[in-house]
């Protein structure tokens, strides 16, 4: 994760991730280097989505250089990283929106 709206936000997804990891250091060179030139989907969600809309931006950071090109897919990231990906998802949907508040629908997609 290299940007967040929301201090809830940020919260929920410190206690989702198994190990979470903040920086002064990589924030500050985002926002002064590199969200200048290189712009994300997150941008436009902000820039062109409902005002008072909140979330996260973030990115794998290995393979690098596949970023935004036709090898820019599942197969060019290791399966555990995936698996450890899909998991704290699941555990930030779960504290963002419990199921009671209707707000989120997860469906079982797993295989045998």
């Amino acid at each position: 994760v290299f940007q967040c709206n929301s201090r809830r936000v940020a919260r929920i997804l410190g206690d989702a991730f198994l190990s979470p990891y903040g920086s002064v250091i990589g924030h500050e060179l985002f926002s002064g280097v590199l969200s200048k030139t290189a712009a994300t989907d997150y941008r436009t969600f902000l820039d062109f989505g409902p005002p008072g809309l909140v979330g996260f931006d973030s990115a794998f950071i290995g393979q690098g250089q596949v970023y935004h090109t036709a090898f820019d897919d599942s197969k060019h990231v290791p399966d555990e990283t995936l698996v450890l990906t899909g998991e704290t998802l699941l555990r930030f949907l779960r504290a963002a929106a419990p199921e009671s508040s209707g707000l989120v629908y997860l469906e079982d997609q797993g295989g045998d």
